[in-house]
């Protein structure tokens, strides 16, 4: 059963993420977010859930931190497909992953400083995670000398562009599909994992 005093902060939450997207972190006032909220503004409403504004983005980032975490490992679930199958479900995932945190994402890069041990746990829970699991996909596909861990980064680094143009332009680059995207990605990146692996394999499509 929600109750009202629940009900009323997820309503803090949810209004301050909007009003920190709108007018950014710095500008966002308290009263304004207990305002949004329905709660007279300027009285201390807020403070009877959260200590500061900074704990209500921290609630936020908890909220991602776990959903990550509850999505569990794809790799054991995908490693039965072909690489090429594996590899899409793995961009796919992560371009909903991006959307999912776009507000987030926004908030720490513009103002990060203000903040840093939040952005850091950020970057930990939901960018580095999204890196480590494109490495547990891949590791099986290459050879002993292969850094796996470098080349999920160099992997992953075009999925994050096409999704940041369409935040910052509207649109993707060229304006490409997220199909055509995707296909040309998996097709890119099996060449390049064929550099560091072994090419028959790789070709063929065949699941190991």
């Amino acid at each position: 059963m929600i109750t009202e005093r629940h009900a009323t902060s997820r309503r803090l939450v949810e209004e301050a993420m909007t009003l920190f997207a709108q007018q950014g972190y710095a500008a966002t006032s308290v009263g304004a977010i207990e305002k949004a909220a329905g709660l007279a503004p300027r009285r201390g409403a807020m403070y009877r859930h959260f200590p500061s504004k900074q704990a209500l983005l921290e609630a936020v980032l908890d909220e991602h931190v776990a959903a990550v975490r509850a999505s569990g490992d794809l790799a054991p679930l995908v490693s039965h497909l072909p690489l090429a199958e594996q590899l899409r479900q793995m961009a796919e995932l992560m371009l909903a992953l991006m959307e999912s945190t776009r507000d987030l994402s926004r908030i720490f890069e513009r103002e990060g400083e203000r903040v840093p041990e939040l952005r850091e746990r950020f970057r930990t829970g939901v960018i580095d995670e999204a890196v480590h699991q494109a490495r547990r996909i891949i590791s099986p596909w290459l050879d002993d000398e292969a850094d796996a861990e470098a080349l999920a980064v160099v992997l992953t680094g075009p999925i994050v562009n096409f999704m940041r143009n369409r935040w910052t332009f509207g649109d993707s680059p060229a304006g490409l599909t997220e199909e055509r995207f995707l296909d040309a990605w998996c097709e890119s990146a099996i060449a390049t994992l064929a550099r560091r692996g072994d090419p028959p394999i790789l070709d063929s499509g065949a699941s190991q």
